[in-house]
């Protein structure tokens, strides 16, 4: 092979490295990490986390709880993403909490889950951005409590 071919087959595997990589983090560095996103940077300050992860690529699952001191989780009420739960939301929240009950028969962080639908109530707070039915995320603020709940599957 000349030197010409063995140039040019280099020039084209590094084209092909840098659309690879530039695809890549495309996909992927977005996702990564929290506080990123404008949603992330209006969520009040917790004092404390749990989270849960498992599942593979492509198949996951989260459950995460937030505890908020209560003269804090009362910023909800002015957060620009959250919506007030009233009587006509409380099926559509349920549902997806159903659904994600259902896909933690196959996670191993399914004895960690404690969130109950009976905690769905007005005047609490929620978020649920939903991709595909599902592939969502779904946030609920127990007011009474002080926590968030945040659920989401790729399932």
């Amino acid at each position: 092979m000349n030197f010409f071919c063995r140039g040019l087959l280099l020039f084209c595997c590094f084209i092909l490295f840098l659309i690879t990589t530039i695809v890549f983090s495309m996909i992927f560095i977005p996702s990564i990490g929290e506080g990123f996103s404008d949603f992330e940077r209006n969520l009040p300050k917790y004092t404390d986390k749990i989270e849960y992860i498992d599942g593979g690529f492509g198949d996951f699952t989260e459950y995460k709880e937030f505890f908020y001191e209560k003269n804090v989780v009362s910023e909800f009420d002015n957060n620009k993403y959250f919506k007030k739960v009233d009587e006509n939301d409380i099926a559509t929240i349920n549902g997806y909490f159903e659904h994600f009950e259902k896909s933690l028969q196959f996670f191993q962080h399914k004895e960690n889950y404690e969130f109950h639908k009976s905690q769905i109530k007005e005047n609490d707070y929620f978020y649920i951005e939903s991709k595909e039915s599902y592939i969502y995320d779904v946030y609920y603020v127990d007011m009474e409590k002080c926590i968030m709940y945040y659920i989401h599957s790729n399932i």
